[in-house]
């Protein structure tokens, strides 16, 4: 199981070690398709804006192996851009994903199934 809350994992440090080799190829094609700056592996992730934080650590959530990914409102504080490229990253996995979300559009987009509380 996978998951990426509204507050991101990694915050401290650099990619190049928190990442693990054996997710790298998948890491770096998602955190190409979010638009990540190509120099992100050489800077301090406090340089990092929140929303490249944000980005890369549902970039982080999207590598890991898993059966099960949950997210945790997802586009909060991010752009019509990202949503558009998160719907299309999702919509690619294979993947079980249980997420929370306020946007409509976005859950009929990505969701085979709806649970409105």
């Amino acid at each position: 199981m996978a998951y990426a809350s509204q507050i991101p994992k990694w915050d401290k440090g650099s990619i190049e070690e928190l990442i693990p080799p054996e997710n790298k190829r998948v890491f770096d094609r998602t955190c190409d398709a979010f638009d990540l700056p190509k120099d992100m592996y050489t800077r301090p992730l406090e340089t990092f804006s929140s929303g490249e934080l944000r980005k890369i650590d549902l970039a982080r959530a999207l590598s890991q192996p898993s059966d099960i990914l949950i997210l945790d409102e997802p586009l909060n504080y991010m752009d019509y851009l990202f949503k558009m490229q998160l719907r299309k990253a999702l919509v690619e996995q294979a993947v079980t994903l249980i997420f929370v979300e306020h946007d409509r559009e976005f859950g009929k987009a990505v969701a085979t199934k709806t649970l409105y509380l």
